[in-house]
């Protein structure tokens, strides 16, 4: 079956039709609703993130800056290692706990559950494990060999010299955090949805972006099943929007605080599951895994990540509500 792709898809937004924000609003009401008390429990997982991690900083920060001057290292390859590896952990850990979720198949899980289909792996076993070999082969050369690429590249570009702040006295508190993730939020929504947009532009996208849509049914892994070039434009450059801007006004501590909640984003509105304690999802017009699960399965409009608003300003969701 010839996938559709949408005919609006350009890196542009040209005049939508007239847009019912009546139905978005109810739409954004519902979708409150419908988390219930996991509201609760959202909230307090975010308010607890931004309470503790500056104690982290705090009892971590100290003893890496004492190492890394004991041992004489250059901070820009402390950045580009500690970005890898704490990617890497973010990746490992997320797809290994949703791999746990979906081979348990617990009522409490699967009442979450986006698509009525069954499972890819419940569906076709056999079609399955080939897509899943693949899958950790792409996700692994894109984490092994795409990602330190990057990182080498921007060291070159910056002359082997950090962009962001190492100063043990500059560790970043509570509301710090909170406003620059907020902040990074923004710039990487917004760099994702015209990216994402661009990569849906029918003359590339059957070289790029149609790796990612392979899978109809979204699962956690295919959050960075993609073509490098793709992993490249579409999730590292606006990823790292905001720290790029933020320059020295930016820590790095905060900056892996940053990949830790994109990481898990990417996770979360892949995972085949609208869970209503997701803390991804408390803002207003928040994006959601069900409203991704529709780009998918249709592969047409809703190209945001963290956010509706840019989808809603070009008229690029409008038949998802």
């Amino acid at each position: 079956m010839q996938e559709k792709i949408d005919s609006a898809t350009s890196t542009v937004c040209s005049t939508p039709p007239p847009h019912d924000l009546y139905s978005i609003i109810i739409a954004e009401e519902n979708r409150y609703k419908q988390k219930g008390y996991g509201l609760i429990s959202a909230s307090l997982m975010a308010i607890s993130f931004y309470v503790f991690a500056p104690y982290v900083g705090e009892w971590s920060w100290p003893r890496l800056m004492d190492f890394v001057s004991e041992n004489n290292y250059e901070l820009w390859k402390v950045e580009l290692f500690i970005s890898w590896a704490f990617h890497l952990s973010c990746t490992i850990v997320t797809n290994l706990s949703m791999w746990l979720i979906y081979h348990l198949e617990l009522p409490f899980f699967e009442r979450y559950k986006i698509n009525r289909d069954p499972w890819p792996w419940n569906k076709d076993r056999k079609e399955w494990n080939k897509l899943l070999v693949k899958s950790i082969g792409l996700v692994g050369f894109n984490c092994l060999v795409t990602i330190p690429c990057v990182l080498l590249m921007n060291a070159v570009i910056n002359n082997y010299e950090t962009q962001l702040s190492f100063e043990v006295e500059k560790l970043p508190d509570s509301w710090t955090i909170m406003t620059t993730i907020s902040f990074m939020m923004i710039c990487e929504d917004f760099a994702f949805h015209f990216t994402h947009k661009f990569m849906h532009w029918r003359v590339i996208y059957p070289y790029f972006h149609k790796v990612h849509h392979t899978y109809k049914t979204t699962v956690g892994i295919a959050s960075e099943y993609t073509h490098p070039v793709d992993f490249f434009i579409g999730s590292l450059t606006p990823g790292a929007l905001g720290a790029i801007i933020l320059g020295k006004n930016c820590h790095f501590f905060t900056f892996l605080c940053w990949i830790m909640v994109r990481s898990g984003e990417t996770i979360d509105g892949h995972c085949g599951y609208e869970f209503s304690w997701s803390p991804y999802r408390l803002v207003p017009f928040s994006a959601s895994a069900t409203y991704h699960d529709f780009h998918h399965s249709h592969n047409v409009g809703n190209f945001s990540s963290f956010f509706s608003f840019w989808d809603t300003i070009c008229g690029t969701n409008k038949l998802y509500f």
